[in-house]
């Protein structure tokens, strides 16, 4: 039963923090950033909040981190009146690469594409 519980637990927290992030917090050290996933530990004691942020400057990354750490007991305080459970999970914030990695990714497929069409059009004159 616990199982089937913690998926449930981490998708009610990354939606109530990500709620918390858009519209409780003014820090503008936090420009965009969203809640990509949490992960609950298996007794509930402990949340990993992986977050993206969505910038130019890699800074940028580093002092939303600094951040969400220094608001991590408002956070929480504004977290204990939107979900209901017993105990509220103490909350790690971590950066979600996966966005910096699509970003990459579409950046060399952008660049191979111009390099093609430059060997194309060296191939027709």
């Amino acid at each position: 039963m616990l199982h089937s519980r913690i998926p449930r637990v981490n998708h009610m927290l990354r939606n109530a923090i990500g709620e918390i992030l858009l519209n409780d917090l003014t820090d503008p050290r936090l420009g965009f950033v969203t809640v990509a996933r949490v992960e609950v530990s298996k007794d509930l004691q402990k949340a990993l909040v992986f977050v993206s942020v969505l910038s130019d400057k890699p800074e940028a990354s580093a002092a939303a981190l600094k951040a969400l750490e220094s608001a991590k007991g408002h956070i929480k305080s504004l977290l204990a009146r939107r979900v209901v459970l017993k105990f509220l999970p103490d909350l790690k914030f971590r950066l979600h690469e996966g966005a910096r990695y699509a970003a990459r990714i579409d950046e060399l497929l952008r660049g191979l594409a111009k390099e093609q069409q430059s060997d194309e059009k060296k191939d027709e004159g």
